[in-house]
């Protein structure tokens, strides 16, 4: 479970983990080898991971209601917090699902597949959104609805249409998606070289959830690989 942990909050909960969802609509690959999926439906998302559209199966001893698919989570939660009380909620790691729930009133709840390349395994996950307006905390329970990890993310000013848009340019590398976006998350350019970082997350303004995959090339880190989920 470690390792499970781990490999989410990497990625955040997206890393070079494969997932599976039905909701792709455009798979391209342009001539700069860049491969944009897209993951907008008439039915829904990610923030990290694409949600499963379906009903609360999960676990049936969970009582907690699976947000619908056609709406944004702008649309669902009633309730922001503040910078103080998101910090909060990320780090509130003892409880399970339940006592969450009467503790944080879940608004927006989604079931999410995972799939972990070591264990070969896929697995699902109960994901829940809160806001403050300028970040969103996700966070993350397993089946038996226990924590399993969590991530406050910033909204940044970049509409999806912007990272469409850098997707189509020939030549795009960090510094241009860094451009467009300050707040997102860029563990590759905090230290972390290796592979598996090569990777930055980013929240639209208007509501998607965009993972970036790079690639190395002399001293860039091309853009290679985008995939965009509704959150």
């Amino acid at each position: 479970m470690k390792k499970i942990a781990a490999l989410v909050m990497m990625v955040l909960i997206l890393t070079s983990m494969a997932v599976s969802c039905t909701d792709i609509i455009v798979t391209t690959t342009h001539e700069t080898d860049i491969t944009t999926t897209e993951h907008i439906t008439t039915t829904e998302n990610i923030i990290a991971i694409p949600p499963v559209n379906v009903d609360n199966t999960l676990n049936p001893d969970i009582d907690i209601f699976i947000s619908p698919y056609d709406v944004k989570y702008t649309d669902l939660i009633t309730k922001t917090y503040s910078k103080e009380e998101l910090s909060t909620i990320k780090y509130n790691t003892s409880l399970n699902i339940k006592d969450f729930n009467e503790l944080y009133k879940m608004e927006c709840v989604r079931i999410v597949e995972v799939y972990n390349e070591d264990l070969n395994t896929t697995e699902y996950y109960y994901r829940v959104v809160y806001s403050s307006g300028e970040r969103l905390c996700m966070v993350y329970f397993n089946y038996a609805g226990e924590f399993v990890t969590s991530r406050i993310h910033i909204k940044g000013i970049a509409r999806l249409t912007d990272f469409q848009n850098l997707s189509n340019k020939k030549w795009t590398d960090s510094e241009d998606v860094h451009s467009i976006d300050e707040d997102g998350f860029y563990p590759f350019l905090t230290g972390a070289s290796v592979p598996e970082y090569r990777f930055s997350t980013h929240v639209t303004e208007d509501g998607y959830f965009v993972y970036i995959k790079y690639r190395e090339k002399g001293r860039y880190y091309l853009l290679n690989e985008m995939e965009i989920y509704i959150i």
